[in-house]
C-alpha cells in the first residue's frame, strides 16, 4: 500500500508544480516582461522611375559619372530610358564598347534613328567600318532631321572610302555633293578616288564646283595640292 502512495503522492506534486509554473491566471512577473522587438529604419531603395529621373538630372548637368553610377546596377534592363543614358554616358567617358551594348539594347526595345546614328558613329570609330556603312545605310530610309540626315551621308561617305570599295565610294560621294555641296567631306573623298584609279577627266569639274565652297577648307586644298 505504501509503494502505491509514493507515486501517488509524487504524481499530485509535478500536478501542483506544473499548474504554478503554467498558471493562466498567475499574475505576469513584472521582471520577465517581453522586450520590445527593435526594427531597424532604413532607407527604402529608390524605384525603378527613381532612379531615371535622377539619372536624367544628372545627365543634363553632363555628369557622366554618376549617370553609369546610378544605372549601371541596371545595365541587364530591358528599359529604353536607362539603355539609352548609359549608352550616351559611356560614350562620354570613351568606354566606347559598353556604350555600343547599351545602343544595341536601346534599339532592341525601340528603334529611334539618333539611337541608330550614335550606334553607327561608335562602330565607325572602333574600326567597324562595314557594320557601320550598313547602319547608316539603313538610316536613310527613316524620315531624319536635316541635320542628322547630313551626319548619315557624310558617315557613308567616310565609311565607304575606309572600306576601299571604289564603287560605293563614287555612290555615296556623290551623291553627298548633291545633297550637300557645302559639305567638304564628299569632294575630299571623290579627289582622292579620281587620282587613286587614274580618273581625271571629270576632276576639272569637280574641282570647279568644290572651290565654290571649300576653297577655306585646310582637307580640301590638301588633298588638291597632292
Amino acid at each position: 500500500m505504501d509503494g502505491i502512495k509514493l507515486p501517488i503522492f509524487l504524481l499530485v506534486i509535478v500536478m501542483l508544480l506544473g499548474f504554478y509554473l503554467f498558471n493562466p491566471f498567475a499574475r505576469p512577473d513584472p521582471g520577465s516582461k517581453p522586450k520590445p522587438v527593435q526594427t531597424s529604419t532604413k532607407t527604402p531603395a529608390k524605384t525603378a522611375q527613381e532612379t531615371v529621373a535622377a539619372a536624367n538630372t544628372a545627365f543634363a548637368s553632363v555628369d557622366y559619372a554618376k549617370v553609369i553610377e546610378l544605372l549601371e546596377p541596371h545595365r541587364t534592363s530591358e528599359e529604353f530610358d536607362i539603355q539609352r543614358l548609359l549608352g550616351y554616358s559611356y560614350a562620354g567617358v570613351k568606354r566606347f564598347d559598353p556604350a555600343i551594348v547599351a545602343f544595341e539594347k536601346a534599339m532592341e526595345s525601340r528603334k529611334v534613328p539618333e539611337i541608330g546614328y550614335s550606334l553607327a558613329y561608335l562602330y565607325e570609330i572602333t574600326g567597324r567600318v562595314t557594320v557601320a556603312r550598313m547602319l547608316y545605310d539603313d538610316l536613310r530610309q527613316a524620315k531624319l532631321p536635316p541635320k542628322m540626315e547630313r551626319a548619315v551621308y557624310e558617315g557613308l561617305a567616310r565609311t565607304s572610302s575606309f572600306e576601299n570599295d571604289s564603287k560605293l565610294t563614287l555612290k555615296y560621294n556623290t551623291e553627298l555633293i548633291k545633297k550637300y555641296p557645302d559639305s567638304p567631306e564628299g569632294f575630299v573623298a571623290l579627289i582622292k578616288l579620281f587620282r587613286q584609279v587614274g580618273h581625271t577627266r571629270d576632276l576639272p569639274t569637280l574641282v570647279k564646283a568644290g572651290d565654290t565652297h571649300h576653297l577655306g577648307n585646310f582637307d580640301y586644298n590638301f588633298w588638291l595640292g597632292t
